[in-house]
C-alpha cells in the first residue's frame, strides 16, 4: 500500500465520462480526485506526442506509484485511470495487477458506455482519432481485467453502463467517510 488512505478506482476507456462523473461527485463531496495519466505526466516527460498510448508500460506504473506517493495529499480520493492502455507499436496492454496491489484502493468502479460516442467525444475534445473497434476492445478489457483485479484483491467491483452523476454518486458515496 502507497500510504494510509481510501482510494476508489473508477476505470473505463477514454472518452467514456469518468473525468466528469469524478469531478462532480469529488465536488459535492469534497473528497480528492486525480486523473492517472495527469499524476504519470507531472512525474515524468512524458512523450505528449503520444495520444493515449505510452511507449513503456512499466516506467509509467512507476511513476504513477510515485507520484501518488508524493503529490496526493486527501485521505479520501478517486483514481481516474484504466486496465488496459494502447501501448505505441504493440497494441494494447493490461496494467499489471502488481499496480493495483500497490496502489491499494479500497473499491473498483468500471464505466461502461457507448464506444462510437466515446470515439467522437475524443474526436471533439482533442481532435485525435481512436476507432470504436479500439475502444470496444478496450472496454471488454477494462471489465475484464478489473474484475479479476477486484477479486485478486477481494475488494468490491461494481461495473456501471452510462450512468449519471447521481447513479454514479449513489454507488461510490457508500466507500467514503462522512
Amino acid at each position: 500500500m502507497i500510504k494510509d488512505s481510501k482510494c476508489v478506482f473508477i476505470g473505463g476507456i477514454h472518452g467514456i465520462g469518468k473525468s466528469s462523473l469524478c469531478t462532480q461527485f469529488a465536488n459535492k463531496r469534497g473528497v480528492g480526485h486525480h486523473v492517472a495519466s495527469e499524476l504519470i505526466k507531472r512525474f515524468r516527460n512524458a512523450d505528449s506526442s503520444l495520444h493515449k498510448e505510452v511507449k513503456d508500460v512499466s516506467k509509467n506504473q512507476d511513476a504513477l506509484l510515485s507520484a501518488i506517493a508524493t503529490v496526493v495529499k486527501e485521505e479520501q480520493y478517486l483514481l481516474d485511470g484504466h486496465f488496459s492502455i494502447r501501448v505505441a507499436g504493440a497494441g494494447i496492454s493490461l496494467v499489471p495487477t502488481a499496480t493495483f496491489e500497490s496502489l491499494d484502493p479500497i473499491a473498483i468502479i468500471v464505466v461502461t458506455g457507448d464506444p462510437e460516442r466515446a470515439s467522437e467525444r475524443i474526436k471533439q475534445r482533442d481532435g485525435k482519432i481512436i476507432e470504436a473497434s479500439v475502444l470496444r476492445e478496450m472496454q471488454r478489457l477494462e471489465v475484464t481485467h478489473g474484475t479479476q483485479v477486484a477479486e485478486s484483491l477481494g475488494i468490491p467491483l461494481r461495473v456501471l453502463s452510462d450512468p449519471t452523476d447521481s447513479e454514479f454518486q449513489c454507488i461510490v458515496d457508500p466507500f467514503f467517510l462522512p
